[in-house]
C-alpha cells in the first residue's frame, strides 16, 4: 500500500493525540509486539479459517439465513481505468458454489432464432492495492461458474461476453464509469491475495417473520453488550453509527481546492477521449487593484494556458501524436485509444508552445502561449471630411450672399459662453509618485491648451484643428 492511502487510511479512522501515542509505545513493547504476530498468524492459519468459518455459518443458520462462503480461483486478470484517472483490475476467477449458466431461445428485431444467455455471478467489494510502480490501485472480483469459464474459453465471443458483464456488473453496483476501449488481459492470473466472500440466503423452511424476530433479539443484546462496555470504559470515546445513516466525512482543511471529475467519452471513431484541464495562468499586476474610479483593466487574457491531458494507460509519450494550431490542440494515440480535439479560448502562438509528459502521474502537460490582443483604435473624423462626403453625396446648391449684422458690443466672456465642449476618450494611468492621462485627439491647437488643477480637480481645455488647419 501506498504511503498516501496509508495516510488517507489513518486519517479516515479519526484517532485522538492520546490514541496514537498508546499505540506508537504499544509497539515499542516487545512483548505487544510478539503477541500481535501470534494474533496474525492464527488469522492466516486455515484451521483456525475453517474453524472462524464455520461458527459464521452457525450464527447466520440461527437467524434463518444459509451462508456460504466463497473462495475464489485465479481465472485471468483485465485491466482498465476507472473515470479516466486511476487504473483498476478485475479478477475473473471462479467458484463451485455460483449457478451455473442458463440460455433462452429468443427471436431477435430481424426475426431471426437466438440465444439469450444468463450468466450468474458473485461480485465481491472492492480493495485497494499497487500496481508493479507501486502507485495505488482498485481491485475488484468477479466470480462465475467453473462451467461458465470453461465455455468462455473455448469460445471468444463467449469469452467477450463474460467480461462484459463483469465490467456492466462494476458499473452498476459501485456507480463509476469504466474505459472499455481500453480494456487489456493480463498475462497474470489474479491481482493481489484472494478473499473469501460470502453469500446469503434464506432457509427454504424459514418464514420471515422468524427472522426478523431473531435479527431483532440479536440487536437487543449487542446494545445491552456495547452499554455495558460504555459504563466499564468511561475514559474512551464510543461512537455508534447505523448502517442505514449516513456518515458525514470530517472536513477538510483544503476549503480551497476544487476538484471537478469528468467520466471519460467515446468517439465516433471508438476512441476514448481522455479527460483535461485548462489553467490560465497571467501576471498580476497590482495597479489593476488600485482604489480609483477611473482604473481601467486593459485585458483579462492570460499569458499562457496549461492543458492538463490524463492518459493514465499511457506508460510514455512515444504513442503519443500531438498537433497545436492557433485555435485547437489535436491529441491521438493508437495504443492505447486515446484522442482529444480541443477547442481552445484563445489564439496561441504554435513556435512558442511546448508539451511534457509526467510519468509518474501519466499526464501530458501542454504549454500554450497566448497571443496578446490588439487594441482597436477608433478613427475619428473632421469636419472637413465630412464636409468632403456631403459634397460627393449631395446635389450642389444656388448661394446666395447675405449681410449679416454684427453687434460689436459683444464682450470675449460671452463668446467663450457659447463654446460647447465635449468629451474625448483617455487613458488614466497612476504609478506611486505621479499620474499620467494620456488623451486620444489630433491635431491639437497648442495656445489653446488651457489646464486648471484646484487640488481636487483638473480641467484640461483645448481645441482641434480640422485637415486644412482651422480652428474647429
Amino acid at each position: 500500500m501506498s504511503n498516501t492511502s496509508f495516510e488517507d487510511k489513518l486519517k479516515d479512522l479519526n484517532l485522538s493525540n492520546d490514541e496514537l501515542k498508546r499505540f506508537s509505545d504499544a509497539f515499542k513493547n516487545d512483548e505487544f509486539r510478539k503477541l500481535f504476530i501470534e494474533y496474525a498468524e492464527e488469522l492466516n492459519d486455515p484451521k483456525s479459517r475453517e474453524l472462524y468459518e464455520k461458527e459464521i455459518c452457525a450464527v447466520e443458520a440461527q437467524r434463518g439465513l444459509d451462508a456460504t462462503f466463497v473462495h475464489p480461483k485465479p481465472g485471468h486478470v483485465i485491466k482498465t481505468t476507472i473515470d479516466g484517472k486511476k487504473k483498476c483490475f478485475i479478477n475473473i476467477a471462479t467458484n463451485e458454489h455460483v449457478e451455473k449458466p442458463s440460455y433462452n431461445k429468443t427471436a431477435g428485431t430481424n426475426g431471426k432464432q437466438g440465444v439469450s444467455w444468463s450468466l450468474p455471478h458473485c461480485l465481491a467489494g472492492p480493495h485497494e492495492d499497487i500496481d508493479h510502480e507501486s502507485k495505488p490501485c482498485t481491485v475488484y472480483d468477479v466470480i462465475f461458474s467453473p462451467d461458465t469459464y470453461r465455455m468462455a474459453e473455448t469460445n471468444g465471443r463467449f469469452m467477450n461476453m463474460l467480461q462484459d458483464s463483469a465490467l456492466d456488473s462494476v458499473e452498476n453496483n459501485y456507480h463509476c464509469k469504466l474505459d472499455r476501449n481500453n480494456v487489456k488481459k493480463l498475462k497474470m492470473k489474479f491481482k493481489g491475495v484472494p478473499k473469501a466472500t460470502i453469500i446469503r440466503k434464506k432457509k427454504e423452511n424459514q418464514q420471515e417473520e422468524t427472522v426478523q424476530d431473531t435479527e431483532k433479539t440479536l440487536k437487543d443484546e449487542t446494545d445491552d453488550i456495547i452499554e455495558k462496555a460504555i459504563s466499564n470504559a468511561q475514559n474512551h470515546k464510543v461512537v455508534l453509527s447505523s448502517h442505514n445513516r449516513a456518515v458525514n466525512p470530517p472536513p477538510s482543511n483544503n476549503m480551497n481546492q476544487t476538484e471537478t471529475t469528468i467520466a471519460p467519452r467515446t468517439d465516433e471513431n471508438g476512441f476514448t477521449i481522455p479527460t483535461y484541464r485548462i489553467v490560465h495562468r497571467g501576471e498580476f499586476d497590482m495597479q489593476d487593484c488600485s482604489n480609483s474610479l477611473v482604473t481601467q483593466v486593459h485585458s483579462v487574457r492570460p499569458k499562457e494556458l496549461i492543458v492538463e491531458i490524463d492518459l493514465p494507460l499511457c506508460a510514455s509519450s512515444s504513442n503519443v501524436d500531438l498537433d497545436v494550431c492557433e485555435r485547437t490542440v489535436k491529441l491521438n494515440c493508437n495504443a492505447p485509444k486515446y484522442s482529444l480535439d480541443l477547442h481552445l479560448p484563445y489564439p496561441v502562438r504554435e513556435s512558442d508552445s511546448h508539451a511534457r509528459f509526467d510519468k509518474k502521474q501519466r499526464k501530458l502537460l501542454v504549454t500554450l502561449a497566448v497571443i496578446k490582443e490588439t487594441p482597436s483604435i477608433i478613427q475619428m473624423d473632421t469636419n472637413v471630411d465630412m464636409d468632403e462626403k456631403n459634397e460627393e453625396t449631395e446635389a450642389p446648391t444656388e448661394i446666395v450672399p447675405t449681410i449679416v449684422p454684427t453687434n460689436e458690443s459683444v464682450s470675449s466672456d460671452e463668446k467663450a459662453s457659447n463654446i460647447t465642449y465635449t468629451c474625448i476618450p483617455f487613458e488614466y494611468k497612476q504609478g506611486l509618485a505621479h499620474i499620467a492621462l494620456v488623451l486620444y485627439v489630433k491635431n491639437i491647437d497648442k495656445p489653446t491648451l488651457k489646464i486648471e488643477n484646484d487640488g481636487q480637480h483638473i480641467t484640461i481645455k483645448l481645441s482641434s484643428l480640422g485637415s486644412g488647419f482651422y480652428p474647429l
